[in-house]
């Protein structure tokens, strides 16, 4: 059944291999977890949510290409925690950031993330 891009058809080709370009493999994992739960929805929302993280990272870094892999968002606690790994990680300790922020918001199919990214002496 096709039944568009928040339908059961967009998310099997997300669970692939190759086309795991631009998600994190706990994010991958998190979809599972609501796949085998029978929770499309809020596999959904998660990964629309943190591709707004994604984007905003990406953005905030600004001349600076960031792989989208390396961003993820730890929610473990209250507040939303920005993580960078890798060569994104490597760059944010080169850039000397005092601080990472992310705020996280989403409503029905719409979803929007905020990033700030403090420099040295902020």
């Amino acid at each position: 059944m096709e039944t568009g891009s928040s339908g059961p058809s967009f998310f099997p080709p997300l669970l692939r291999a190759d086309s795991r370009r631009a998600y994190h493999k706990k994010e991958a994992e998190y979809l599972r977890s609501c796949l085998n739960r029978g929770n499309q929805e809020a596999g959904f929302h998660h990964l629309a949510s943190r591709w707004a993280v994604k984007e905003a990272t990406y953005k905030a870094f600004g001349n600076w290409r960031i792989d989208f892999r390396e961003i993820r968002v730890d929610s473990q606690g209250r507040v939303p925690k920005l993580i960078l790994e890798g060569a994104a990680a490597e760059k944010a300790e080169e850039l000397k950031l005092a601080g990472k922020h992310v705020s996280i918001s989403h409503d029905g199919d719409y979803a929007i993330a905020h990033v700030i990214l403090e420099g040295p002496g902020s």
